[in-house]
């Protein structure tokens, strides 16, 4: 596929989701139609709700029981050049997340969640697609601490003990179902270590307009709730500001103690995030810093070259051309290390099995590291199924050369 067919390519992807709507006739009138609408239509509120099977506060035993999932596909055309100078194309298609689970609130003050992932597609890398319980998303038991304890003092004080999700950074705050870009960048995966699930304590609380969380984790890597306490401990926190109606302003923090010979699940030694978030009617725009070490031998970064410090920029607005329905997204993204493969690109499709098994792109690798992504979102039910388009540019200064490539985005996401 030459650069023409990919430009081609990329405007028809961007394209389709203003003509999606259009069955003939004016796209502009048919456009303006859906606007003037309610967007959560008869059969959208009915799978949006699917999964709500029981609900009943007065019910001593059991107040509420959900069932959840999510289906997330998505496919991408590569074109890059690697740190030879040679010019190499790839297409991708996976299943990217299958998972089902549920939801239950039992005894007034206890919370249960359980989702597992239910596939496995390895194509990208060159192995196979799998289907079947793989391992577990997320698992834990929590308890509602200010009903509990009658601390009218508080506005929430929530504890819980598990596998939950783990997150640093407001890319990883802000669940894949809802994010604008197709995934998320390449310094709020390192953070976040894409999708991790330590097991550990979450301790959450909100007083008015402040908010903050603290978690205590094992950093031994066994997703199946029964992670040792006797490998290295990683401490988290959290405190977010919410200065008006529109806007807040975050910190994030991260410190892993795992030493030499001990399990680690975090790629650094600690990491600190600070960003501001403001939301208006039909656009917002998240700006966010980080900064970390990525530690060394007793932290499991074995490699001199992956050691050292890193440090990022990530801006992110959005805007609603249709609202509630046709959301323009578009993201910059800079980081940097002191070690040569201190930072790594976010295009997962980037570094993975090419069709040329000579291409040499460092394994995404390098020390600095530039990303622009622009992409246009369809909103069928909400975020609860939605179609992405996307064009991303990445710009990444290998070790051994420089890479290049753009990656032309497609995905369909789901979830009830």
């Amino acid at each position: 596929m030459n650069k023409v067919k990919h430009k081609l390519l990329a405007q028809s992807f961007l394209l389709s989701a203003l003509t999606i709507p259009s069955f003939g006739g004016d796209i502009a009138a048919d456009l303006g139609n859906i606007s003037s609408g309610d967007p959560t239509s008869d059969f959208c509120d009915a799978f949006v709700n699917m999964g709500k099977l029981y609900k009943d506060d007065d019910n001593p035993w059991i107040q509420e029981f959900k069932v959840h999932g999510r289906i997330n596909f998505q496919a991408a055309t590569f074109d890059g050049n690697d740190v030879n100078g040679r010019d190499f194309e790839t297409d991708f298609a996976e299943v990217r997340r299958i998972r089902i689970g549920n939801k239950i609130k039992f005894l007034d003050y206890f919370n249960l969640k359980f989702t597992a992932n239910m596939g496995l597609d390895n194509r990208p890398k060159g192995r196979d697609l799998t289907w079947g319980y793989e391992n577990l998303d997320e698992c834990f038991v929590g308890i509602d601490l200010k009903k509990a304890l009658n601390l009218n003092s508080l506005d929430k004080l929530h504890l819980l003990y598990g596998v939950p999700k783990f997150d640093l950074g407001g890319e990883s705050y802000e669940s894949s179902k809802k994010i604008v870009t197709a995934e998320r960048s390449g310094v709020s995966n390192k953070v976040y270590v894409d999708g991790i699930r330590p097991t550990g304590f979450k301790l959450s609380a909100i007083k008015q307009d402040w908010d903050f969380l603290l978690g205590l984790y094992s950093t031994e890597e066994n997703p199946e709730f029964d992670a040792k306490w006797n490998q290295g401990l990683a401490y988290q926190g959290t405190l977010g500001y919410q200065m008006n109606d529109e806007h807040k302003l975050v910190a994030d923090f991260l410190y892993n103690d795992s030493g030499v010979g001990q399990e680690n699940q975090w790629t650094y030694e600690w990491a600190l995030s600070l960003r501001s978030e403001y939301v208006a009617d039909r656009w917002g725009v998240m700006t966010e810093g980080f900064v970390g070490d990525n530690g060394d031998e007793a932290n499991g970064v074995t490699k001199a070259e992956r050691q050292g410090h890193f440090w990022a920029a990530v801006i992110t607005p959005y805007y609603y051309i249709i609202p509630d329905r046709l959301q323009l997204g578009f993201q910059y993204q800079y980081s940097a290390s002191t070690g040569d493969e201190g930072v790594r690109t976010s295009s997962r499709y980037l570094r993975r099995n090419h069709a040329d098994p000579t291409v040499d792109v460092g394994g995404g690798r390098g020390n600095e590291h530039h990303s622009y992504y622009l992409g246009l979102n369809y909103l069928l039910c909400d975020h609860n199924a939605k179609i992405m388009t996307g064009i991303q540019y990445d710009d990444l200064n290998a070790e051994e050369g420089k890479v290049t490539g753009t990656t032309y985005w497609f995905a369909y996401r789901t979830f009830f």
